[in-house]
């Protein structure tokens, strides 16, 4: 009896999260994003492809990126792979308030359904958080080169990064900017997979994804600190 009356209760407020927070998140992450002035780095690499892509970038390093997504594809539409898990369906429902429409599912639960609705996708992009949904972080998994592989989109890998912010202590190292700040989106140039990938090469280019995601983080904590 007391274990249900605890699932009961789990479940209610879970039930009030996806229900009231969704909405002011995303609220807040358009007030923080009006309020920080930005410098946008290789936005050229997305406006030239002209195919659908694979965005790519760190679990971490998500908050502001829908917006650089309107600048970075524009007049093009994306769905967003999330998991089924309960983060997954807030994450879900939070992009959803910012025009960004979701998959759901993951390699070890509804895959199949997944995987039918990727090859099912007409002239959408595709974002996905490569080490996502519980980490290690900043580990590219091999999810995304599948999906690159299978779809033959190329991957654009992504991130941001700001002045001023605060780091939470959780496994992705959540990066939250602080209002009124500076900061910098860097897109990096878009990594093709070549036909008939084998295995081998399947781990070379998650090593190549995994480097440029790493290598442009850098690059933009470097560039944000000098602003």
């Amino acid at each position: 009896m007391e274990l249900n009356l605890r699932l009961i209760s789990k479940e209610r407020k879970r039930a009030f999260i996806i229900k009231y927070l969704p909405n002011l998140t995303s609220k807040f992450q358009k007030f923080l994003y009006s309020s920080i002035k930005w410098e946008f780095v290789g936005i050229e690499n997305g406006l030239k492809v002209e195919k659908p892509v694979v965005i790519a970038f760190f679990h971490g390093r998500m908050l502001m990126l829908p917006f650089f997504y309107n600048i970075l594809r524009p007049n093009r539409k994306i769905k967003m792979i999330v998991s089924n898990h309960f983060d997954g369906t807030f994450i879900g429902k939070v992009v959803s308030y910012l025009g960004i429409e979701i998959l759901q599912g993951s390699s070890t639960r509804g895959g199949t359904r997944l995987l039918k609705q990727i090859l099912n996708l007409k002239n959408f992009d595709i974002g996905i958080t490569p080490d996502g949904p519980k980490g290690p972080g900043e580990k590219v998994k091999n999810g995304v080169i599948f999906i690159s592989k299978v779809t033959g989109f190329p991957i654009l890998p992504v991130t941001y990064s700001v002045k001023h912010k605060k780091i939470l202590n959780t496994w992705d190292r959540f990066l939250i900017p602080r209002p009124f700040s500076k900061g910098v989106f860097i897109c990096g140039e878009p990594i093709y997979l070549p036909e008939n990938l084998d295995d081998n090469e399947f781990e070379h280019y998650k090593n190549i994804l995994e480097e440029k995601l790493k290598k442009i983080n850098n690059l933009a904590e470097g560039m944000a600190q000098k602003l």
